[in-house]
């Protein structure tokens, strides 16, 4: 059985013609993905004689390598994978982008992309202490006693009860009757 390769001419018209099976999505969808897969083309000329179709894996995770090293975000690497295999698929090859090579390198994108989670740092007493101070002193307007009281029952009642006795008795007592 012989394969397309053995004939240039009909893998040149293959690869001019794009096959009826582009209607098989929304024109919008062919549109994102057309112009996806000519950045993958216009990339891929830099290196003259590797083709972008049938496209090679190891090609595909060093595109996507390049992606990474620029700063794109996880979903611009995904809709890379999505452009690539769409087009493979199109014109009937295999999908590059299933190697675990590409897998892996999609993943440390993400990884690499991800921004780091940062704990929050807890109220303590001394931040009702300074609130009820701040807010709170004898001849305060209404609306700054309803905010440090506000703090001070979510504090007590949500946050953290059991360091509510912490708290200085005389500030709290202040707080609560200058309301």
């Amino acid at each position: 059985m012989s394969s397309l390769s053995e004939y240039p001419e009909l893998t040149k018209l293959a690869l001019n013609q794009p096959p009826l099976g582009i209607n098989a999505r929304e024109p919008k969808t062919v549109e994102q993905y057309s112009q996806g897969f000519q950045d993958f083309r216009n990339w891929l000329s830099r290196y003259p004689g590797i083709p972008a179709l049938p496209s090679e894996s190891n090609i595909v995770a060093y595109y996507l390598e390049k992606k990474i090293q620029d700063g794109s975000s996880p979903a611009v690497l995904n809709q890379c994978v999505y452009v690539i295999t769409w087009a493979n698929g199109l014109y009937g090859f295999s999908d590059p982008c299933k190697c675990p090579l590409v897998k892996n390198t999609l993943e440390a994108g993400r990884y690499l992309s991800a921004k780091p989670k940062t704990k929050k740092d807890p109220i303590t007493p001394q931040m009702i202490h300074a609130i009820c101070n701040e807010y709170a002193p004898e001849f305060a307007n209404l609306p700054d006693l309803r905010l440090a009281c506000t703090s001070v029952i979510a504090y007590g009642t949500f946050l953290r009860f059991d360091e509510l006795h912490k708290l200085y008795v005389p500030v709290m007592f202040n707080c609560i009757m200058n309301m």
